[in-house]
């Protein structure tokens, strides 16, 4: 009876573990295109995202993660920008990213967006909240190879700028307990 007990204990605490990011090894179909993983809370809901080879951009000292997700007619394409991460710093503030290409981003900042269809579409659009420095920010948490493959945690508050038809999102959006592992090479 005693170890009945402990068994049911232990299968117990094991099903109360918060979710863990996707291995990269459970979709080999695509062990050639993924440069890494992301996982966070978006509005309280947990979600995994595959980072391909066409949305890590990897430059001197700074690089970008792209990801989201698409669904074949779906109103609900969603992607999430993270430009600018200086490699050398191990936390670091998220700003606004802007849209006007004249003018150069040095700093790290985020976005936000959904689309419709085909993604051709631009929908809804959040821009940073640079006032909730507690709550948007990226961290490194560690680096192999000068930087081949980087570990790190962010945390995002933004607020909605553009709104559309058929919105799926509130006005306020959080995005928290973030981790990514990535390849840079």
């Amino acid at each position: 009876m005693k170890y009945i007990f402990i068994i049911i204990v232990v299968f117990s605490i094991q099903a109360c573990k918060k979710d863990s990011p996707i291995p990269l090894s459970d979709e080999p179909n695509l062990a050639d295109s993924v440069k890494g993983r992301v996982s966070a809370e978006i509005n309280g809901k947990q979600e995994h995202f595959f980072v391909t080879t066409d949305t890590v951009r990897n430059k001197l000292s700074r690089f970008n993660i792209y990801f989201g997700a698409s669904y074949p007619s779906s109103y609900n394409n969603k992607s999430v920008t993270i430009g600018g991460i200086e490699k050398n710093l191990i936390s670091q503030r998220i700003y606004t990213l802007t849209l006007d290409t004249n003018i150069v981003q040095i700093r790290t900042n985020a976005m936000f967006y959904t689309t419709w269809n085909d993604g051709d579409v631009l929908c809804e659009v959040f821009e940073a909240l640079e006032s909730d420095s507690l709550n948007n920010y990226v961290m490194i948490t560690k680096q192999n190879n000068n930087y081949e493959e980087v570990f790190g945690t962010f945390s995002l508050t933004f607020i909605k700028t553009q709104d559309c038809e058929g919105r799926h999102y509130a006005d306020t959006l959080r995005i928290r307990n973030g981790y990514f592992h990535l390849y840079l090479k």
